[in-house]
């Protein structure tokens, strides 16, 4: 788990660095600060964690929550509408974690 962390971490910065390259050079006019970059820093670990994770609960409602925060951002949902849903769409989450938990046990 722990290489998978680097690895995905040593992937980021290379991406990153390979990018700022390009726009140095002219050869492209990529803009990593679009609106709403900031929720990467919700969404990135919340991905990485439900790839490492055994309980994925955590990684679920960080996914929905960054998600929703960059829809808001980017003008797509409004933020108002997200206030009202996120509460629920983690009251949901966890029930079927709980669900899904209760299957998936041994019970010998």
């Amino acid at each position: 788990m722990k290489s998978l962390k680097r690895l995905l971490g040593g992937v980021f910065f290379v991406a990153i660095g390979v990018i700022f390259a390009l726009n140095s050079l002219g050869v492209t006019d990529i803009d990593i600060f679009f609106e709403g970059w900031w929720t990467l820093f919700i969404i990135i670990p919340g991905m990485a964690a439900l790839v490492s994770e055994r309980d994925k609960t955590g990684s679920v409602v960080g996914l929905v929550i960054g998600i929703a925060l960059l829809l808001s951002a980017r003008g797509i949902i409004d933020f108002f509408t997200i206030l009202k849903l996120v509460f629920p769409a983690i009251l949901v989450i966890i029930g079927l974690s709980i669900i899904l938990k209760k299957f998936t046990q041994n019970t010998d």
